[in-house]
């Protein structure tokens, strides 16, 4: 996965992209590596790819949140190490870097998977995505949606995902966390609030039934 990351953005114009490998012994006494680091405007992109197997049952995806949830401490982890290990990152990298480190507001914190099950989520600031999402916005910013009714094609959405003509920090976040890919999902869903029968002595409870309305 990271391979493949850094062979199709390496060369995306508005992407610094580090190619050189990050490994040192951090603030907290633990080696520490870095998976993908990028410069994107005046923020820095840190990435931790995670390659799982496709779930099938509410079981299996169980099991693949908790290698994700393991990518998000990475994460939070090599934030906080960015910004307390600021010299040795910076002499680590291969992209140009300010003198002083990134505040929080500037660091992109992302988890890639390679599977699109958690795609659009975010937990404790960190947005999961998956590969195909991310060399989506930065390489090919064309979409269309096409229907086909037998043998008849009708182009029912077209869209620019760079609106200034270029890839930009804001846009990447704001399309992380609502990719097209799954906004046609999010569209169709609905959700009721279902109440619990109250018993004495018991607060009032509910839970939200979030269903598909309509075949996305």
């Amino acid at each position: 996965m990271e391979r493949r990351m850094l062979s199709k953005l390496k060369d995306v114009p508005a992407l610094s992209v580090n190619g050189r490998k990050i490994e040192f012994l951090a603030y907290d006494n633990k080696n520490v590596e870095f998976d993908f680091i990028a410069i994107l405007d005046d923020y820095i992109i840190v990435m931790e790819m995670k390659s799982v197997l496709q779930p099938y049952d509410e079981d299996e995806l169980y099991r693949r949140h908790k290698t994700i949830s393991e990518g998000i401490e990475q994460v939070i982890r090599r934030t906080s190490i960015i910004q307390k290990d600021w010299d040795k990152f910076k002499e680590k990298c291969d992209v140009e870097l300010p003198d002083k480190p990134y505040d929080d507001d500037h660091i992109i914190k992302v988890v890639c998977s390679d599977i699109a099950d958690f795609t659009g989520l975010e937990e404790r600031g960190v947005v999961l995505t998956d590969e195909n999402t991310v060399i989506k916005y930065f390489t090919n910013p064309y979409l269309r949606g096409v229907k086909q009714v037998g043998n008849c094609q009708t182009v029912i959405q077209k869209k620019l995902l760079w609106p200034d003509g270029k890839p930009t920090a804001k846009e990447f976040i704001s399309y992380l966390r609502k990719p097209d890919t799954m906004n046609v999902f999010m569209q169709c869903l609905a959700s009721k609030w279902m109440p619990i029968p109250l018993l004495d002595g018991y607060k009032p409870m509910f839970f939200q039934n979030i269903f598909l309305k309509e075949d996305p």
